[in-house]
């Protein structure tokens, strides 16, 4: 009697362990909690059409783990100048914003409807995400869900995607945006009058 009331108080311990890891949030191999609503956000960002050396454009990737990188292109074209690369470590405070204003901006909950072609602004900065959603039943062999906001959306969705991509754009660290901006303003001088 006493080996199985001791066996039911093991069992009920382990089961109770258990459901406690279901149910916390797990962390990557930073320590940072995952934020699996979704697995990547991935940003671009281009300027007009404008002559070449003043031409750029990049694209900021994070990953749920709190991982990332950004891809810096200067020019139409990599032959006369490759893409600047860099790797990035968002803190657990960067991705709590980042969700924060992902849910403010309602690109999870609504599709975004597009401005109709006659009311685009021609030339100028545009941005845009795409938000991969993966199943978290690995039983399901499905393709992850992507959600894409357009580069001209409608004048209700404008404040909160343009409050989303200026957290996205802060999530990158002052000094490669000044490292950038220096490597850019030396393209520019060298290229200028060619």
């Amino acid at each position: 009697m006493k080996t199985l009331l001791l066996l039911a108080i093991m069992f009920t311990i382990s089961f109770s362990c258990s459901n406690k890891k279901l149910t916390e949030k797990p962390k990557n191999s930073n320590g940072n909690a995952l934020h699996n609503e979704w697995s990547t956000i991935e940003y671009f960002s281009r300027e007009g059409s404008v002559p070449p050396p003043y031409y750029y454009e990049y694209k900021i990737v994070i990953i749920s783990d709190g991982s990332g990188n950004l891809n810096y292109q200067f020019d139409y074209s990599s032959e006369n100048q490759p893409p600047l690369q860099y790797t990035l470590t968002f803190s657990d405070e960067q991705m709590k914003n980042l969700n924060k204003a992902l849910l403010e901006s309602k690109v999870l909950e609504t599709e975004i409807k597009v401005l109709p072609d006659s009311v685009h602004p021609i030339g100028g900065h545009v941005q845009r995400i795409n938000v991969m959603i993966v199943d978290p039943n690995p039983g399901l062999d499905q393709p992850p869900r992507v959600i894409e906001t357009p580069y001209f959306p409608e004048e209700e969705f404008s404040a909160g995607l343009n409050n989303l991509y200026g957290v996205i754009n802060k999530m990158v660290p002052e000094d490669i945006w000044n490292e950038i901006s220096s490597k850019q303003t030396e393209y520019i001088q060298q290229n200028e009058n060619k």
